[in-house]
């Protein structure tokens, strides 16, 4: 998870090193890209051990069709389809991207072919595009993975044929959190130093600090600085980025009151801080409903507001966004709605490997970021008139153990959702355990079940995947918590 957290800080330098510094000193968009890659990579690396414990129907999606139709003439402007195949352990081979031509009919612009070792992990990705009307190889990464970590990423573009770009080295702590990324490039027929980031990290395993370095003239230069504080809560209330430790770039101050959330970008002119922009996220008392404020930075008044509706199970069912002229007068700028199937619980499904993100623009928050995503999701949206729909579709997938096909074993538990102890119905007096795990396969807790009960308050709020083990049996599930 802090590599996450690093990954994402990491985009925020490289956007305003761009903002800053345009043509100059940078660190490029291929550094953030194989960054965002390894941090994906790692966390599927650390829950296959995991996979064989997710017990009962499996669903896998083959498809995706996005739809979207201009509500005034009620005419069908664009379609574009996304597939994906599948090896016997779930793994996505091959991921395609196609768009309806009105005159050739369904052509593809995108497909990413991905290569596994023998012990399934991921060794060779390479992506082909349409350039200049022609469908082409365009990009080959190579992955050198020890102990279920990427060592080493080898970046290579296709021109006349394959050649070498960047090699980055990542090493990590005993927790796996990255400490170092080192970035070679091929220069000359020979790897030359080019950057470097260190990661620093507070007690609570938090972002310290990345220092950032340049290779000039034999030796690395260390240009910028990104620094963290936490409050006595443990919350983030400040993240500074600096040039050469005395020059300010940009602040990002966050305040908490209640349910209240408030953040403030600035960023330094000449010696002055400017107010970029300032939100404010909020929480309804049952957590089901979330809004967030962008107030005008300059004059404090309301612009735009952003609504996002949850059920039970923490599902996102629906959004609004109002664009405000004057408060409270506003403009409807767009809205959403999600339709599931609640027969699959989001665990048992097989979704596409998206390490290289090039598929978030249609996976965004409406879809897998949830507790569940199931049979099928509507998103219908309202832009400049335009209705769009994605429509999903999924197929059955049989179950695998230890390459052995089991059966599903289901397990009566509640509350569900949880927030103090857990009751499960269990079979007989034999003892029991019981291990739970995150959204992205990490075994958080594993603990003895004690009279029927487990204690979940010490548990993160959110989804969680449990597996119990009693005798010989092994029950599968998930609980939500709050």
């Amino acid at each position: 998870m802090r590599t996450y957290l690093i990954t994402f800080f990491l985009y925020l330098f490289i956007t305003s090193i761009h903002a800053q510094f345009p043509g100059g000193i940078y660190l490029d968009e291929g550094l953030q890209h194989v960054s965002m890659q390894v941090d994906r990579i790692n966390a599927q690396l650390q829950s296959i051990g995991h996979t064989a414990q997710k017990l009962g129907n499996k669903k896998q999606l083959d498809s995706m069709l996005r739809q979207v139709v201009d509500q005034s003439t009620l005419q069908l402007e664009d379609q574009v389809l996304l597939t994906f195949n599948y090896n016997a352990d779930g793994q996505m081979t091959l991921h395609e991207e196609s768009w309806l031509n009105p005159v050739n009919g369904w052509r593809v612009r995108l497909r990413i072919e991905n290569a596994y070792n023998g012990l399934g992990e991921l060794s060779e990705t390479k992506v082909s595009r349409i350039d200049n009307g022609v469908f082409t190889l365009v990009e080959r990464f190579e992955y050198v993975i020890n102990n279920n970590l990427v060592d080493e990423v080898i970046y290579s573009e296709y021109l006349n044929g394959w050649e070498l770009k960047t090699k980055t080295y990542f090493t990590y702590d005993n927790q796996g959190a990255t400490t170092e990324q080192l970035v070679h490039e091929y220069i000359n027929s020979q790897w030359e130093p080019a950057r470097k980031l260190n990661h620093y990290y507070t007690s609570t395993d938090k972002p310290d600090k990345i220092d950032y370095f340049f290779w000039n003239n034999g030796q690395w230069n260390q240009n910028f600085f990104r620094e963290w504080t936490y409050d006595s809560q443990d919350r983030e209330v400040l993240e500074l980025f600096k040039y050469n430790a005395n020059v300010f770039i940009n602040k990002l101050e966050t305040s908490y009151n209640g349910n209240v959330t408030t953040t403030e970008y600035s960023e330094d002119h000449s010696g002055s801080w400017y107010l970029y922009y300032f939100l404010r996220h909020h929480v309804s008392a049952d957590s089901l409903t979330h809004w967030v404020d962008n107030i005008h930075p300059n004059y404090a008044t309301l612009d735009q507001r952003d609504f996002y509706y949850y059920d039970s199970i923490n599902n996102l069912i629906g959004t609004d966004s109002y664009t405000y002229d004057m408060y409270p007068t506003y403009t409807t700028r767009k809205q959403a709605t999600m339709h599931y199937n609640d027969t699959v619980p989001f665990n048992n499904l097989v979704l596409p490997d998206d390490h290289l993100g090039y598929m978030l623009w249609e996976f965004s928050d409406y879809t897998f970021r949830h507790q569940r995503l199931l049979d099928s999701v509507f998103l219908n949206t309202f832009v400049d008139n335009f209705l769009g729909v994605h429509t999903y579709s999924w197929s059955d997938v049989s179950i695998t153990t230890n390459n052995e096909a089991v059966s599903p074993t289901s397990l009566m538990i509640y509350p569900n959702p949880a927030s103090e102890l857990l009751t499960l119905e269990l079979p007989g007096l034999e003892p029991a355990t019981i291990e739970f795990y995150n959204s992205i396969g990490q075994l958080v807790k594993a603990a003895d079940i004690v009279d029927n009960r487990v204690v979940v308050s010490d548990l993160a709020v959110g989804w969680h995947v449990y597996v119990v083990r009693q005798g010989d049996l092994m029950y599968g599930g998930e609980v939500v918590i709050r």
